[in-house]
């Protein structure tokens, strides 16, 4: 098992049996809700920070999701383009 995935593990191991002694009413629940917003806030900062590179991936996602705007409409629609004439050349 990754050393990381073990420390995950126990963290929640250890969350979920504090959350099954307040359920059952042995413990006081303030502490928990305090501890859930600590560890809220160390995940936040973690993710935060480790994940900068990411900002553009989910960009790019958002944008994906996003359809485009439609093309404005000009009063000049169906008329024929006008091409320029090719203009003198410079030689040196």
């Amino acid at each position: 098992m990754n050393a990381n995935l073990l420390k995950f593990l126990a963290g929640a191991g250890t969350l979920a049996m504090w959350f099954a002694l307040v359920v059952l009413k042995l413990t006081d629940p303030a502490p928990l809700v305090a501890a859930l917003g600590g560890v809220l806030a160390a995940v936040l900062g973690y993710h935060a920070i480790t994940n900068l590179s990411g900002t553009g991936q989910v960009a790019a996602i958002i944008q994906q999701l996003i359809p485009a705007p439609p093309a404005p409409k000009s009063a000049l629609t169906g008329l024929p383009t006008i091409q320029p004439a090719a203009g003198p050349t410079v030689q040196s």
